[in-house]
């Protein structure tokens, strides 16, 4: 009597879902224009000699700030070694004058004792 009370049940096992296949990817054509030997050959004249002379300002120009770098550089140095230069004298001059303090105060102190 206890086989007609249970129930037989079949389960489908686990699986997980199937993926969608992935789509080819799609590339554009690589289409490249013919080289006639320059771009300012499609470009009209005036263009073609403004363009020139932006190129050639712009060139110019880099040669100039280069020159005022180079320039910088060059009146820093000097001024180091013109700093430098009058540390050195100003230090001498010092020294100098603790030499002749010195002394007189030697002399002060020798004044001092003969008495």
């Amino acid at each position: 009597y206890m086989k007609e009370g249970l129930e037989v049940k079949t389960y489908t096992p686990l699986a997980s879902e199937k993926k969608k296949p992935k789509a080819l990817r799609l590339y554009e054509p690589d289409i490249q224009e013919v080289f006639t030997g320059s771009k300012s050959a499609k470009l009209p004249r005036e263009m073609a000699e403004r363009r020139r002379l932006e190129t050639k300002v712009k060139k110019e120009m880099k040669g100039a700030l280069r020159e005022i770098r180079r320039d910088k550089a060059y009146i820093a140095s000097v001024k180091i070694r013109q700093k430098i230069h009058s540390d050195n004298i100003r230090k001498e001059k010092v020294k100098q004058i603790y030499k002749d303090a010195s002394i007189q105060q030697g002399e002060l102190n020798k004044l001092k004792r003969m008495k």
